[in-house]
């Protein structure tokens, strides 16, 4: 037998709230509030207590109706009035007797949505044994929202999915992530398809999601999910072209040059086609391609300076057009698009050493040390340049200073050991160090070169032979240009051991390779002619 429902102000003084007065509350419902200082009301209002009485079920459905709209007045009053945590307080009492009312659902669920208070906004549903078919279409978004925050991505996927048809695209878009997210990838892929094929402006989105998954170092997603966007969109550059990226990532270079080609035929400006042949190329040596696609790169984006000139410049360097090359350093130097200069100043001096512009290459070598004193390779070059203005004793230290930092480095030990050499000083401790270095790369031509030159100066010309001899060996066929002082080492060590027609064919050698001392040589010919004419 359920208890007739009597006044307001009898409920109320059985319950926690009872301070506050039956004229007061009246007045409130009646829409005529009592004053501010007659309402008294305890610190904390503990729902969970009063439901766990008992409260609601000593009231049959009519009372719980009739009453949940008399709290329902009060909160409303309360908000009125600005006392925000009673009117929740009140919200939740008139819910708690009728949880049939969306309406105080509803307010409910936007005070707790934007308090995070998910928990508690999740408690609103399901009162009465409700389930997800009874909901509406925005109950049911809301109710999957809160089972993704609190962590049940399989519930709020079941709770996406009972929308049906109703789902956005944004939804399909969303239920594909949360597949993803627990492992199921043929459902996330195929909602990526739906959703890629259902919205027009859905490749951009495709786009970040598998650039999303490649940031994440999630390749073979990031490569099924450009696949299908690559289907949705066969003429999208962009989609094209970051496949044919992957493709690359996954050491399928024929397959990438081959989607990235394909992109340039549907869009020539395609920056990340251009960006991709040009690094390809670039790794595979085939420098004049990665030539012409950093061209056109840089007039595209005359704003990438920084990056795609650095680039040019560089294999610019390798293929030894130097002038161009040059032209790149000063204007990357210049441009306020860098923040390190340190490998330009190295290359351009680099390029100003190997066209004998020795004081311009000292000076930039010199601007790389100003901000790293501990560069080796400055202080390699550094010296390099100084011997080719014969600063004998500068380039000496220079060397020594990167002997200081790696003192093993066979480049240091023979470049300071072939100076001192071909000066005629040091010759013992020149000696030591060329072996030194040898004994690093016993096979380079141009440390063999040097120890033949040591031996050459001490005297010990068949000493020299043997190791000359060598050094022709281990010549490279491709770099013959840079040996010309080898076939002019070999015909001086033959000219002392007498044999004249073996040191006119090495000085021949050497002019053939555009000797630099082509005036010393042409001049010691002379000289060979005269005494093989002496001789007949």
């Amino acid at each position: 037998m359920t208890k007739k429902r009597g006044t307001i102000a009898i409920l109320l003084t059985a319950r926690p709230w009872r301070g506050l007065c039956a004229a007061a509350l009246l007045s409130i419902i009646a829409g005529c509030a009592a004053p501010k200082q007659q309402l008294t009301m305890p610190p904390v209002f503990d729902i969970d207590a009063y439901i766990a009485e008992g409260g609601v079920e000593l009231y049959d459905e009519t009372d719980r109706y009739a009453l949940s709209q008399d709290h329902f007045v009060i909160a409303r009053n309360f908000e009125r009035r600005g006392e925000h945590a009673l009117a929740e307080q009140f919200y939740q009492i008139a819910f708690d007797f009728w949880p049939k009312s969306r309406h105080i659902r509803r307010i409910l669920l936007d005070r707790y949505m934007r308090a995070e208070a998910h928990e508690k906004a999740f408690s609103l549903f399901f009162r009465e044994g409700e389930v997800l078919s009874d909901l509406t279409v925005d109950e049911k978004r809301t109710v999957s929202l809160l089972y993704l925050r609190l962590g049940e991505a399989n519930k709020a996927i079941e709770a996406l999915e009972s929308l049906g048809s109703d789902k956005s695209n944004e939804e399909i878009y969303s239920l594909a992530l949360m597949h993803n997210s627990i492992g199921r990838k043929d459902k996330a892929f195929a909602g990526f398809r739906a959703f890629f094929n259902a919205s027009e402006h859905s490749a951009g989105q495709g786009l970040r999601l598998v650039r999303l998954n490649l940031a994440e170092r999630r390749i073979a997603d990031a490569e099924t999910l450009a696949v299908i966007l690559r289907g949705a969109y066969p003429n999208n550059a962009e989609a094209t072209a970051l496949l044919g990226s992957i493709k690359y990532m996954n050491r399928d270079t024929v397959a990438a040059i081959s989607y990235l080609n394909e992109a340039l035929e549907i869009d020539a400006n395609n920056e990340e086609a251009l960006r991709m042949l040009a690094i390809i190329h670039s790794l595979r040596e085939t420098f004049p391609e990665a030539v012409s696609y950093y061209r056109r790169l840089l007039a595209l984006r005359e704003d990438a300076l920084g990056h795609y000139g650095r680039g040019l410049a560089f294999l610019l360097f390798h293929l030894q057009e130097y002038e161009e090359a040059e032209q790149l350093f000063d204007a990357l130097i210049r441009t306020d698009q860098i923040i390190d200069r340190t490998d330009l100043h190295l290359y351009r001096g680099l390029t100003r050493l190997l066209t004998k512009r020795y004081s311009e290459a000292e000076a930039d070598f010199e601007a790389v040390l100003a901000g790293d004193s501990a560069n080796l390779e400055a202080w390699l070059h550094l010296g390099n340049a100084l011997a080719e203005q014969k600063r004998i004793d500068e380039a000496a230290n220079a060397l020594r200073a990167a002997l200081r930092i790696d003192p093993g480095n066979p480049y240091a030990a023979n470049n300071l050991g072939y100076i001192w050499a071909d000066a005629g000083i040091m010759l013992d401790s020149a000696k030591i160090l060329i072996a030194m270095a040898l004994e690093k790369e016993p096979e380079r031509a141009a440390f063999l070169d040097s120890y033949a030159w040591v031996f050459y100066k001490m005297g010990d010309y068949k000493k020299a032979l043997h190791y000359i001899n060598k050094a022709i060996e281990h010549i490279d066929e491709d770099r013959l240009g840079d040996y010309s002082i080898i076939y002019e080492h070999l015909g001086d060590i033959l000219f002392k051991l007498e044999d004249y027609v073996g040191a006119e064919t090495a000085y021949k050698r050497s002019l053939e390779l555009e000797a630099e001392d082509a005036e010393r040589i042409r001049a010691r010919l002379e000289e060979i002619r005269k005494i093989l004419r002496g001789r007949r």
